[in-house]
């Protein structure tokens, strides 16, 4: 499996956590001229904004440490620009970070709710 790949299968992962936690996914690789988020749900009438990293192996390089204050910065702006398109300034959000990593061929999941920077 390739590193795009990975990506994808821990984003698929990460779509079926949330949705086994009582989030609803409003839209998965959201993109726009000012960048992209991974995946974004709802959860209680909260807006989620979330990043996922994936990695084969978090001994390697722990996925959490590739989110950087800049990346989160990044987000933030792509979340205020789909608040406005989408008319939902009314509404509370948040930034989230999930982690997708294996044991043993066994896949693991970390996350964290409302990173800042």
């Amino acid at each position: 499996m390739n590193n795009q790949q990975l990506a994808r299968y821990g984003e698929k992962l990460a779509v079926e956590f949330l949705m086994s936690n009582g989030l609803k996914i409003i839209e998965v690789n959201y993109r726009c001229k000012l960048g992209e988020i991974d995946i974004i749900a709802r959860e209680k009438g909260v807006i989620v904004f979330c990043e996922v990293k994936t990695r084969k192996n978090k001994n390697i390089v722990h996925p959490f440490s590739s989110i950087t204050t800049k990346k989160l910065y990044t987000i933030s702006k792509v979340a205020h620009f789909f608040i406005l398109t989408n008319h939902l300034e009314n509404r509370d959000y948040r930034i989230d970070a999930i982690a997708v990593y294996f044991e043993k061929e066994n896949p693991r999941i970390k996350w964290i709710k409302n990173c800042t920077y």
